[in-house]
Order: structure tokens, then sequence, then C-alpha cells
């Protein structure tokens, strides 16, 4: 079966909260800093309001998601998670790009403040490291990584 994309809705939060959480674990950082991350990693009533949401089914299962926030020129990656079982067969890629496609808001490029764990997944898309912001613990820094609309040809 080949998963397929459609818009996420607020009943979908439940899951798609337990894939962000499960995703960032997946990277192995300390129960602390995950409580402490936890607030930017759920999804709540609001973000539907100002982002569109995207999901990654298969079948029954939601294996993923991704939200962009519109800005006047760029969009705003603000969540890209694949649920752990689901990581490293493409579909994070397919995911992201057919999202991009489907947006209905005119974009000249898109940004993301990324984990590091996800620098190579963003590099493959064509996506450039542009700067780098601090997270926490104090001292961690977050990539910013940045693509024009449309990727580079392969």
């Amino acid at each position: 079966m080949t998963p397929t994309l459609s818009q996420a809705l607020p009943e979908d939060a439940p899951r798609l909260n337990q894939i962000s959480l499960a995703a960032k674990m997946h990277w192995g950082y300390p129960r602390v800093w995950l409580n402490h991350w936890a607030k930017d990693l759920i999804l709540t009533s609001d973000d539907w309001e100002r982002q569109r949401i995207w999901k990654l089914e298969n079948g029954p299962d939601i294996i993923g998601f991704c939200a962009f926030l519109a800005g006047r020129e760029a969009l705003e990656i603000n969540h890209m998670w694949i649920a752990p079982p689901w990581m490293r067969q493409g579909w994070g890629r397919y995911l992201l790009e057919e999202a991009l496609r489907r947006s209905p808001h005119p974009f000249s490029w898109i940004e993301v403040v990324s984990d590091p764990h996800a620098i190579e997944f963003y590099e493959k898309l064509g996506f450039v490291l542009v700067g780098e912001v601090e997270s926490y613990p104090p001292g961690r820094m977050l990539p910013v990584l940045r693509r024009a609309a449309q990727p580079p040809a392969r």
C-alpha cells in the first residue's frame, strides 16, 4: 500500500503529537531535554488556525506530518516528522515535496530551523545552511537551512 497525503484535522492531533515525540526520542536525547522541548513538539488547536498541516497515511495509520507557516515570501517549516519505523525509506522526502507542491501560498523560498540530526535530510533536498540559533540546553545550536521554492535539478 502506498501512503497518501492529505490535510491533517484537529482530531488527528493526538497521533501527530505521538509521532513528533517518538521521532525526537529516536535520537536518544535525555528525558530532561525532551521535557523542556515538549511545548514546541506538541500541536495545539492554535496551530490549525495559523499553519497548513499535512499528514501522511498508510491505510488507517498516520505515519508522518509536516506543518508550514506562510510568510510574505517564504514558507517556514515548523514541523516535519516521520514515525521512527518509517524513517529512511523516502517517505520524509515524499511528504515534504508533495506538501510543498500542494501549498496554496506562493513562496520564493522555504526555511527551517532543524534538529542537528536532520541536516543531511534537508541538504539532500537542496537546502543550504544559512545560520544557526541557540536552543536548549544553553550552548546547543540548531541549524537554519533555506532552499529556493524549486529544488535544484538532480
